[in-house]
């Protein structure tokens, strides 16, 4: 296992004017081989802030990336600064350099052989990086025992030559490591906590930990596969965590797989305007969703889903009975087996003493039953309804295991 620090270079980065993609998609395939990523940082397109984020690197970790700054412009500075801290000049690049030119001509080429020859140069004694994309050469180089490498900013570009250095090598593959997914729905981070909160360590497992609304996701890794299925196997043998665990990293995947073959789904939504039907579809879903209704006002749940027009008078739209009529109501529409509704007050407004903004409720109605469940989501518009569409697909996850069994 081998340590990385990534470095992503510019100001647009730090200005929030676009989204740093590059290093943290790296970081990523570098963990799914098994390395080991200690740093992933932004640093602006100063030489001072670059020339000091490097030392502050270099030296302490195996390998270095650094993502941008190797284009022509005044504020491209990566090379200049490798040069400085190298104590070496910039140099052409030889070879990769001609590689680069070998596929222009006239205009273009003449002004790489000019004013945009700095793309072409590398410090002296460092590797140059063929770029089979674009025209910035990265680089690659030794400092205090660290192997550097800089690549292009440009998003396509840094991946092709990441690809380069992944299967050229240059970055090796680490030992064998093993690696588990794990999905635990309707779990905080603190029940995980005051539940297993030693068992990773207790069987030598590194565990990353990404919570969501309504759920984890857990990334197990460890070189010994024995140590991976005992801590899985710990994990079960808790009971909260035991109801809640999926293997894999795809609540969908398990809902499409319970489903399949068995029953037909179909979803009914008031609060969430189609945002349950969209997050279903938004994997492959032709095999068991049958459809969705938005029913967003009275009206629409009366007449598409045959609500009582008494019911809402007298529960309001934003009850237990309006999610369970709703639920039962698409079920019969559109001949489903499961019919999952979704009734509330997403907010900003909208909200009283009695029922207040992020109240919501959820209907199931399946072969087992029709049931209701509350809630009361805190947060904005947004966070209401992004929890409301998870907690309405854990709910009918749990419903499909009771069905299956």
């Amino acid at each position: 296992m081998a340590t990385f620090a990534l470095l992503a270079v510019g100001d647009e980065l730090l200005d929030g004017l676009v989204r740093e993609g590059n290093c943290t998609g790296l970081s990523s395939r570098l963990r799914a081989m098994g390395h080991r990523v200690l740093e992933v940082r932004m640093v602006p397109d100063e030489e001072s802030s670059l020339r000091g984020a490097l030392l502050e690197v270099v030296g302490r970790v195996d390998f270095a990336v650094i993502s941008g700054g190797l284009g022509p412009t005044h504020d491209d500075r990566t090379r200049s600064v490798l040069a400085e801290v190298a104590g070496s000049e910039l140099v052409w690049a030889g070879e990769e350099a001609e590689r680069v030119l070998s596929r222009y001509e006239g205009e273009i080429r003449s002004r790489l052989e000019g004013p945009l020859r700095s793309q072409l140069m590398v410090p002296r004694g460092a590797r140059a990086i063929y770029n089979p994309l674009g025209t910035a050469l990265g680089v690659e180089l030794e400092l205090s025992g660290t192997r550097v490498f800089a690549l292009p900013g440009v998003p396509r570009e840094f991946e092709a030559m990441a690809d380069l250095l992944l299967g050229e090598g240059r970055i090796p593959p680490a030992s064998e490591v093993f690696a588990r997914h794990l999905l635990l729905v309707g779990v905080t981070e603190g029940e995980l906590m005051e539940l297993a909160s030693d068992l990773h360590e207790r069987f030598g497992v590194r565990l990353s930990i990404l919570p969501s609304y309504g759920y984890l996701r857990l990334f197990a890794r460890c070189g010994d596969p024995g140590a991976i299925e005992g801590y899985v196997e710990a994990l079960r043998s808790v009971p909260r965590l035991a109801e809640s665990l999926i293997e894999g990293d795809s609540l969908l995947g398990e809902i499409r797989r319970l489903c399949a073959g068995r029953f037909w789904l179909s979803v009914a939504e008031s609060c969430t305007a189609g945002a349950i039907s969209r997050a279903i579809t938004d994997e492959p879903a032709s095999d068991y969703f049958r459809g969705g209704v938005v029913a967003y006002s009275d009206e629409a749940k009366v007449g598409l889903l045959g609500v009582d027009p008494g019911l809402l008078e007298r529960e309001g739209a934003f009850s237990a009975p309006v999610a369970e009529s709703m639920a039962e109501g698409v079920r019969r529409l559109l001949g489903a087996d499961l019919g999952l509704s979704a009734t509330g007050i997403a907010g900003p407004s909208g909200g009283t003493p009695e029922k207040p903004v992020g109240l919501v409720f959820l209907g199931i109605s399946s072969p087992r039953g029709t049931f209701s469940y509350r809630f009361h989501f805190r947060g904005d518009r947004g966070i209401v309804r992004a929890r409301t569409v998870n907690k309405a697909l854990e709910i009918l996850w749990r419903e499909l295991k009771a069905l299956v069994g």
